[in-house]
Parts: structure tokens; sequence; C-alpha cells
């Protein structure tokens, strides 16, 4: 149970599946890392979700404070696929997020649950998928930087799809750019809703910018200066970690901070973000 003020200095954090720790225990991922190192002064409360972006973070902050939640400091984490994420979202006039039903499979879940035959079907077809996903990662890499195909390794075909998957590509390449920006700007004009609510309730603001594997291996043209202007205009503390993330090898830094194939941070990387938390803000 969560009470509505606490006896010790609170702190929420704010951000998507990075900060939720996709694939990691609770220990293990920076929430957790946090209360572990904060846990005399601090409680740390982890509002973030998977595919969350700045729409829903300002609903959620306003909902919870609405009810009587005090909090001290926020440190919201801004990652590059919230831009997507934001062009998917709907609102009335009045600003409120549309949630659309969903529709349910109801013929499809009861043959998967209930026949076997039905069961494997499902089985075979995502594994065939997964071959053909690899196949075509493995062309992409051996096009991209000049290697022979029967050369190319399982490590080749997952490092280029950690670089050059959609939700970060538009952060480096000038044709995807175009496709983002109005995802850019609604996700500023909630940026400012929420930055206005913590200041009216005396909560201290830190904004954190972090990268995806894409934008170590490439130049972030559009995200990463974007926000950091956004902040020295809204005269806000900001914290950019990709310095920390970058080295001589790109290659090497990525697989080493990187779950292999994926954009979230590993263990190495998480404790990356935490240091530099701890060093800037605590």
């Amino acid at each position: 149970k969560i009470k509505k003020k606490s006896e010790k200095e609170r702190i929420l954090l704010i951000g998507d599946s990075a900060i939720e720790g996709a694939g990691y225990n609770f220990d293990q991922t920076l929430a957790g890392l946090l209360k572990k190192k904060l846990i005399n002064k601090y409680e740390i409360l982890n509002s973030a979700v998977g595919s969350y972006s700045p729409s829903i973070y300002y609903a959620k902050i306003n909902h919870f404070i609405n009810e009587g939640y005090i909090f001290d400091k926020a440190i919201i984490f801004l990652d590059p696929s919230d831009v997507i994420d934001e062009l998917f979202i709907n609102h009335d006039e009045n600003g409120n997020i549309i949630v659309p039903k969903r529709k349910k499979d109801k013929v499809g879940n009861f043959l998967i649950n209930n026949f076997l035959t039905f069961r494997v079907f499902v089985i075979f077809t995502d594994y065939v998928e997964n071959i053909k996903n690899f196949v075509k990662l493995k062309y992409k890499y051996s096009k991209k930087f000049n290697k022979k195909f029967l050369k190319t390794t399982l490590e080749d075909a997952m490092f280029y799809r950690m670089i050059y998957v959609d939700r970060s590509a538009w952060t480096f390449d000038e044709n995807f750019f175009p496709n983002y920006q109005e995802g850019l700007q609604k996700s500023e004009i909630y940026m400012n809703k929420l930055i206005k609510l913590l200041k009216n309730n005396n909560i201290q603001i830190n904004f954190v910018l972090y990268p995806h594997p894409s934008q170590i291996f490439y130049k972030d043209k559009y995200h990463r200066p974007y926000w950091i202007n956004w902040a020295k205009k809204n005269n806000i503390n900001y914290i950019d970690v990709y310095s920390e993330f970058i080295g001589k090898d790109k290659r090497l830094n990525i697989l080493d901070t990187f779950i292999f194939g994926d954009l979230h941070w590993n263990k190495k990387g998480t404790k990356i973000i935490f240091d530099k938390l701890v060093s800037e803000i605590f």
C-alpha cells in the first residue's frame, strides 16, 4: 500500500519500459538499485510502464496529485520511442486520452486454448517468422557493412537490429524524421503540461536523456538536441547520459551495455544510469 504522504522524501520515477525495468527482476532495475542505495532517506516510487509517452505521464501524475499523493522529487526519463508512441494516442476536445476498445478474437483464442493442433500451428508460424526476420537482418547487415551474406553472423544480425530499429531511426535519418515531427510536437505540449503541474506542486524536477543503441552508433540529429534546448528554455535541470555510453569501439559499447538484440539496457547499462543519477542528484 502506498500512503498519500511519506515520512521520507519521496522520489517519483516517470518513464516507459526502460525505467519499468524490461527483462529484469525488481532489485536489478533502476528503481530497485535506487531503493537499495537510498532506503534510509528516500522512498522510491516507479510510475513507469512500457510504451508510455508524455501525455500518459501527465495524465497519470495529475491523477495521483489530485488524489492527494505528495511527491518531493520527480525524475523524468524521455525515451526516443516516446515520440512515436505519442503519435498513436488520441485526445478528445478537453485533452483527455481516448482509450480505444480492444476487439477480442474469441474464436481464435478458443481454438488455441482447446486444441493442440492449433497451438502447435501458432508455435510453428512464430518459429518461421523468426527465421524469416533473421534472414532479413543478415541480408541488411551484409549490404550495409559490405560483408558476404554467408559470413554474416548471428551477432551481426542482432547488432543491425539494435542500431537500425524503426523506433529510433527517426533520430538520425532525415528520411524518417518528417514522419515523426508531429509526435515530437505533441510530446512537447504534454511535457510542458507535466512540468507546469510539477512546479505548481513544488516538486523538484530532474530530466534525463539517454540513448538507444542507434544513437550511440550514429549521430542523434533530432531527439537529443531538441530536448536539451527544451530543458534550457524551461530552466530544467537535465542530465545527459549519452557520453557515458559512447567509447572508441561503438559496437563493443552497445553489445556491452544493452540486452542482446534489444533497445533496453542490460545490468551494466542500468548501473551506468544509476551511477550517473547518484552522482548528479543525490
